[in-house]
């Protein structure tokens, strides 16, 4: 989910990796809901791949081939404007997930300006 001030065409572009090799790339592209006087979009992709990859899991029979399988997962979601009128503006913004088996610690990490931050993901 995606929320916004401002009534935007949202693309958002879903990258799964596996061991560090892209398997799926999903792009969805989404007008704003207006919901207590915010513009806000749902991008349902990623529910979809986590419900069948946690599915996936249940089926495991060690922690280890869990780990294995959570440790070497990573997403990335860029949310970019389609509706601007500039040939290629910065995305409105882009996460990454890491993923690994633990107690659900979550820690975050911001970065002020990740403009440049598509050409040096490495997952």
């Amino acid at each position: 989910m995606f929320d916004s001030t401002e009534r935007r065409l949202v693309e958002c572009t879903t990258s799964i990796y596996s061991f560090g090799t892209k398997v799926l790339e999903a792009k969805e592209l989404q007008q704003a809901a207006v919901i207590d006087n915010k513009c806000v979009y749902n991008f349902e992709f990623v529910n979809q791949f986590f419900g069948a990859f946690l599915n996936g899991i249940r089926s495991l029979t060690t922690w280890g081939e869990i780990e294995i399988a959570l440790k070497n997962l990573s997403v990335v979601q860029v949310f970019e404007d389609k509706d601007s009128r500039f040939e290629s503006p910065a995305p409105l913004l882009v996460m990454a997930f890491d993923f690994e088996r633990g107690q659900g610690d979550v820690e975050t990490f911001f970065i002020a300006d990740g403009s440049d931050m598509l050409e040096t993901t490495v997952c």
